[in-house]
């Protein structure tokens, strides 16, 4: 994917991440926001891995800090993305888990997430937050691009399901 620099410059700082697809009982899933989102921009949660962290030991941490949840998980799959800007390569790698279901309270543990808002939607609503993600404008072009592809992965699997 052919990005801008200071997408780049972004990007190129984050070998992994995961990705958590979080269920209620309903099968309506978990998507959040965060103070300087655009207006009404949503996504599922993620979460960057540290040093040596296995994807799954990440998980673990990532899920809690951002929602408070000890779930169980199983892996959805795996996304590999490579970045280029002028010649210079960067790649990176999404851990895309299932979540068990729960309908437990969700309640950021971590401040500097800067996490606003939380709300449960459907799969066919999860493309339809890919597609906002696809046609951001400006200096979110390239975030939005980014994390529209693992939304097209999950609304996929999950209307298959």
């Amino acid at each position: 994917m052919q990005v801008e620099h200071g997408f780049f410059d972004f990007i190129s700082s984050t070998r992994s991440e995961v990705v958590m697809v979080i269920p209620r009982t309903d099968g309506r899933v978990l998507v959040m926001t965060k103070e300087f989102y655009p207006e009404g921009v949503y996504r599922l949660p993620t979460g960057k891995l540290h040093g040596d962290e296995s994807p799954d030991d990440g998980l673990r941490r990532e899920l809690f800090e951002e929602t408070g949840f000890r779930l169980g998980a199983r892996s959805l799959g795996i996304i590999k993305y490579c970045f280029q800007c002028d010649g210079r390569n960067s790649t990176l790698t999404s851990y895309m888990y299932m979540m068990d279901p729960t309908d437990d309270e969700t309640v950021s543990q971590d401040a500097d997430e800067q996490i606003s808002g939380f709300d449960y939607v459907t799969a066919a609503e999860i493309k339809a937050i890919a597609e906002r993600l696809r046609n951001l404008p400006g200096r979110w072009r390239d975030w939005g691009l980014f994390r529209a592809i693992a939304h097209d992965c999950v609304a996929d699997a999950l209307l298959i399901a």
